[in-house]
């Protein structure tokens, strides 16, 4: 009876690495079919990539089906259970990455009617690097390699700065003149695109790891992520979000602040935050939102005034924006004494936003 449950459980489990493999290989020839679209011109290829993309879909579907019925039927636990459970994920990261390759062949047929000879030869370096680590973190999953997935998880790295001098020098052309905006606009998303096919394997490696050790190493990747406060004048609310923020230590959180209209900071803040224990000496001085640089690599902007929000909202960036509606404190008159209700009813209200964005983002991945 031992060796039919083994045999059983081993059936099912080659099932799934086969709809793996097939669905991984549906995903390399989609990105080779990208790079010939962007390199050569080959408007045939980008419209087999197009039309080839439901398949992919439909690969995720079926391997999807196939790690539930596993485990429903064989009630794995411990590494079998990892290994059914990270099928699931491996499987909406593939599918992202057909969407990429999909969205690159929609972007090369555009270029082509724009600059039918303007063809991207930088791209191919990047791209036969997201393909390798493709391949590498295909290959760590069904091996249940650790160690190639960790080494896989590090090449994501070396593509970011592919694209960073893919980027710089469609920027020069652009200035010089060789690119219209059409085109660079193009030509940078379709390298972020790229980019992010590294971002999905990366994450299929965090998940085989996971399945090989038991320790989940997503939400120990390098990237952190950022939050900018921003009220009118940076002096009291945003202040003192920042301060509360900093007393959560998550090693994956950077918090900033910033104002429209920068101004002194409330001198009784100061003192009521160090009644607290919280310490704002460190970024006291206050800032304007255009003293922040790069607004763009902020994930998250939280607003407390209305005006804020309108202005941040009509910003293009890709950064989500938050309302928290808690009063100013400042507009209290009087001394602290004063004020204190006040600030206290302030400091309950960002400390409650702040607890449940916080484990939002942590448990986001």
């Amino acid at each position: 009876m031992g060796s039919q449950l083994e045999a059983s459980l081993q059936h099912d489990m080659d099932l799934i690495r086969a709809a793996v493999t097939e669905m991984a290989g549906q995903c390399e020839r989609a990105l080779r079919g990208t790079l010939d679209a962007i390199i050569n011109g080959d408007q045939h290829a980008a419209y087999l990539v197009i039309l080839r993309d439901g398949r992919i879909d439909d690969l995720e579907q079926q391997l999807d089906r196939l790690a539930l019925e596993f485990l429903v039927r064989q009630q794995p636990a411990g590494s079998h259970l990892r290994f059914a459970f990270a099928a699931l994920k491996i499987s909406t990261e593939l599918e992202r990455i057909g969407d990429h390759a999909e969205g690159v062949a929609r972007r090369a047929l555009k270029l082509h009617e724009i600059h039918p000879h303007l063809h991207a030869e930088p791209f191919a370096e990047m791209g036969e690097a997201a393909i390798a680590m493709l391949q590498s973190g295909v290959r760590a999953f069904l091996d249940a390699d650790a160690e190639l997935a960790r080494t896989t998880m590090a090449a994501e790295r070396t593509i970011d700065k592919m694209r960073q001098r893919i980027d710089k020098t469609l920027m020069m052309r652009q200035a010089a003149g060789e690119l219209g905006l059409e085109a660079y606009a193009l030509l940078s998303t379709m390298s972020r695109r790229l980019e992010r096919v590294a971002d999905e394997v990366r994450n299929m490696c965090a998940e085989t790891l996971y399945m090989c050790t038991g320790d989940f190493a997503k939400h120990n990747a390098p990237e952190a992520f950022r939050i900018l406060f921003v009220d009118q004048h940076n002096h009291c609310r945003s202040q003192m979000a920042e301060a509360v923020a900093t007393t959560f230590a998550h090693p994956r959180l950077l918090f900033s602040s910033a104002g429209l209209d920068p101004r002194p900071i409330d001198p009784r803040l100061a003192e009521f935050l160090s009644e607290k224990g919280l310490d704002i000496t460190g970024h006291q001085r206050p800032k304007s939102l255009d003293q922040i640089p790069n607004l763009e690599v902020y994930h998250a902007v939280v607003a407390f005034d209305t005006d804020v929000y309108s202005s941040l909202r009509f910003r293009r960036t890709p950064t989500v924006v938050f309302d928290w509606h808690v009063e100013d404190p400042s507009v209290v008159p009087g001394t602290l004494a004063d004020a204190r209700p006040a600030y206290e009813q302030a400091l309950a209200a960002i400390r409650s936003h702040l607890q449940v964005l916080v484990e939002a983002i942590v448990r986001q991945d």
